[in-house]
């Protein structure tokens, strides 16, 4: 015969156990802070800065993945164009990568100094830039390094170029198309940021 007290009160307790929330779709890309270096994120776009040092003077900007609409090689230019914002480029600002890279993946690498005139016949100024993409499946990765000026973008581009080669990215083709646990990541070794320059 069933204790039926005891029978019930298991009963509750099973139907009152919370029910496990559905796994979190896996990142698509993962990577380290530098050490030393302070993370920010807002809206899924994050922010590295060295400590005590303001993003507007030197900042790595790691984005989320967006959808590539079109060619590569056609949203690189652009998008390089577009940080550029018409400054000349007065050192490096030639573009590495490899379009054709395993699983379809590809990236592009760009770095320069870049120098804008002055208002008012005030001195030009200096900045530098980096951009990094990757494009995996149907999404581009972009990472850009910006600084106010020559000083700072040679004094990280090691640190940046180690956390550049530590990203690695997932393949997200679609939401029916997501990486599993067991599957391995894109990885792609940059140039040295800023080698040329």
């Amino acid at each position: 015969m069933t204790n039926a007290p005891a029978f019930f009160l298991t009963l509750l307790a099973l139907a009152a156990a919370p029910a496990k929330e559905p796994a979190s779709p896996p990142p698509d890309v993962t990577y380290s802070v530098p050490a030393g270096w302070d993370r920010v994120e807002k809206d899924r776009v994050v922010t590295l800065t060295p400590q005590g040092t303001p993003a507007e003077k030197c900042s790595i900007v790691l984005t989320p993945a967006l959808p590539l609409r079109g060619d590569f090689d056609t949203w690189f230019k652009q998008q390089w164009d577009s940080l550029r914002k018409g400054a000349k480029v007065v050192q490096g600002g030639e573009r590495t990568g490899q379009e054709n890279g395993p699983n379809g993946s590809s990236f592009f690498h760009q770095a320069a100094l870049l120098e804008t005139p002055g208002d008012n016949g005030a001195a030009p100024s200096r900045t530098g830039l980096l951009l990094y993409a990757v494009h995996v499946g149907d999404v581009v990765h972009w990472v850009v390094f910006r600084t106010d000026g020559p000083k700072l973008f040679n004094e990280h581009k090691k640190t940046v170029n180690r956390f550049l080669a530590g990203l690695q990215f997932y393949d997200t083709r679609s939401e029916s198309r997501r990486r599993r646990p067991d599957e391995a990541p894109v990885k792609r070794p940059p140039a040295e940021p800023g080698g040329r320059n």
